[in-house]
């Protein structure tokens, strides 16, 4: 599987400790995703579909469920269902 650079690194505004980076998969569909998400020195993968609105498989501490979030490009953020609010830097 090749990747192409990152589509963006985010860290939630309620725990700075907590980060995703989100990659474009190169498989010509344009929409496919692989998601690191890091906690400390721990880090998971799992996929994801880019879009106006973002959803992620397995989210950690969301295990077995979608979960959705709308990008604002302009406010830089990622904004999840229940009110969190990930910022890009």
């Amino acid at each position: 599987m090749q990747f192409e650079s990152p589509i963006g690194v985010w860290k939630d505004s309620t725990n700075p400790k907590r980060v995703i980076i989100i990659r474009q998969v190169n498989n010509n569909k344009g929409s496919d995703c692989i998601v690191e998400f890091r906690e400390g020195g721990n880090i998971t993968s799992f996929t994801g579909t880019a879009g106006a609105t973002f959803t992620f498989n397995n989210f950690p501490g969301k295990d077995d469920q979608v979960v959705a979030a709308k990008m604002n490009m302009f406010k830089r953020t990622l904004t999840f269902d229940d009110g969190v609010v990930w910022t890009k830097y």
